[in-house]
């Protein structure tokens, strides 16, 4: 290209030439769809496209093929609003969630501050006490009023049984061995601490068999437990059911290897609740205490996702269901955003959790530091999807795209994913794409490639699609066309030949 450029009497040219662009087989090549009309210039070949979107969701947009100057265009792939597949696997899937997702409204609550001095000695504790239980069938109604004995004590936890409750005391003993050897240590050591809102430096663990029989979720954490009962019905601090003091609910276990109930379920569930308290201490009361009242929670989607990455991290992912979420996620990526509400606009679907189980597990794996990884984002004042490229010091939308090229290059090559093996529990630790058919307790677990797309009716921000492959023949071009009302969105061409 000769260009000139003339002025005030001036003249200057420069000669600039301009090669082809060097595609590397092994990575996308990317564009940015920020223009109703794009044209995406590369080398003639057979592509599989990955489509990514950014901080909005992606309606009225069309990938094409445009042949030479003949004007004709066969579609690729288009991105209809009106049209298109969409699974939506957590409309009709029956899995069961696993925990109950509390998030009540505390901005008005009075926190439980830590006692100051000496903790309580086991031979103080009190070996008989009431507790308030979720009817986790109807959050509406009221809860439950369980008076609960002592069963076992601690350094670091009490584990309280209803009085009138049949146990497995294998069943729980096997519970309590696990949290002793496994759960406890792994949780402290990679997320932190809980509040210990009574001083008493334990964790408190209610079985609880009114869950078993709701049969709604295997367990839960509920952070107004962290603040003062007030049973006042005008006061905006209205707390009439708090049992003030650091606890997590579980159903109860039992000796079965089979059910959402059996004791690696169960413990599964008890990483995951554990989790949740400590990152509600590290992100969100610890600053309350401190006396930001408007302090905020970790994103839900953000918060699931580590509780359910403490899982697999704790050596119970598999037993508590974190491969068949992902699976989930797997069969319609595009319904899924990492950042907000699904296609189908729900805040948390099994989907959106096994996605971002998916992505931490990824970046735990390609960090230098998992561990490091996981403490930088908890100790940050930045939540969502901000903080976690924040705490890999790259922004989060480019650790995205890597992650899509990832799994695009997982389908291309059909390379399966080995992962780590927890050296006591046997299950797999870290979770990705095209892990394949494999054995546990008994049990066929399975997971696959993520499903390519033909045409898509929208993509929520933050959420990706691998589209049916294509070929670009010599001359020919890819167009883009897509509303101005779209933030933008990324295309990703990855070389098959």
């Amino acid at each position: 290209h000769n260009i000139v450029a003339e002025g005030a009497g001036q003249k200057a040219s420069v000669v600039v030439r301009v090669a082809p662009k060097k595609q590397d087989k092994n990575q996308l090549w990317l564009q940015l769809v920020n223009r109703s009309h794009q044209e995406l210039m590369v080398t003639a070949g057979r592509y599989l496209p990955v489509v990514c979107s950014q901080g909005s969701q992606v309606f009225n947009a069309s990938i094409s093929v445009m042949l030479g100057s003949s004007g004709s265009a066969s579609r690729l792939a288009a991105l209809l609003f009106s049209g298109g597949e969409l699974i939506a696997m957590d409309g009709t899937n029956s899995m069961p969630a696993g925990d109950l997702c509390l998030r009540p409204q505390v901005a008005d609550f009075v926190p439980i501050g830590k006692p100051v001095g000496n903790r309580t000695s086991v031979d103080t504790l009190p070996s008989q006490r009431d507790f308030f239980v979720m009817n986790t069938q109807s959050q509406l109604a009221n809860p439950h009023v369980v008076s609960a004995r002592l069963y076992r004590a601690g350094n670091s936890y009490t584990l309280w049984i209803p009085d009138d409750s049949m146990i497995d005391t294998v069943a729980v003993d096997s519970l309590l061995f696990n949290f002793e050897t496994l759960i406890l240590p792994r949780v402290t050591s990679i997320f932190g601490d809980w509040a210990d809102v009574d001083g008493d430096g334990r964790i408190a663990i209610l079985l609880c068999p009114t869950i078993n029989m709701e049969g709604v979720a295997v367990g839960y954490f509920n952070p107004a437990d962290l603040f003062a009962r007030n049973t006042e019905s005008s006061h905006s601090s209205r707390n009439p059911y708090s049992n003030e003091l650091d606890i997590v609910y579980l159903a109860m276990p039992s000796s079965s290897d089979i059910g959402s109930y059996s004791v690696s379920s169960v413990s599964a569930t008890l990483s995951h609740e554990l989790t949740h308290s400590v990152t509600y201490n590290q992100k969100t009361f610890s600053h309350i205490l401190q006396g930001n009242t408007e302090r905020e929670r970790e994103s839900l989607i953000l918060d699931e996702g580590l509780s359910h990455l403490s899982e697999s991290l704790c050596g119970f992912g598999v037993s508590g269901g974190n491969t068949a979420f992902v699976s989930v996620y797997l069969q319609d990526t595009a319904c899924y955003s990492l950042s907000g509400p699904n296609a189908l606009g729900q805040e948390d679907s099994i989907g959106a959790r096994g996605g971002m189980l998916l992505f931490l597990s990824w970046l735990y794996r390609k960090s230098e530091n998992g561990n490091l990884f996981i403490k930088n984002m908890l100790n940050s004042n930045t939540f969502g999807w901000d903080v976690i490229g924040e705490a890999m010091g790259v922004t989060t939308g480019k650790l995205f795209v890597q992650f899509a090229q990832d799994m695009a290059l997982t389908y291309r090559d059909g390379a399966s994913f080995s992962s780590s093996i927890d050296s006591v529990t046997k299950e797999p630790i870290h979770i990705f794409c095209n892990m394949g058919d494999f054995q546990f307790d008994g049990k066929s677990h399975s997971v696959g490639f993520p499903n390519i797309y033909t045409s898509i009716s929208l993509l929520p921000s933050h959420s990706l699609a691998l589209l049916e492959e294509v070929t670009l023949p010599p001359g020919g071009c890819f167009v883009a066309d897509s509303s101005l009302e779209n933030e933008g969105f990324l295309v990703g061409l990855l070389q098959l030949d």
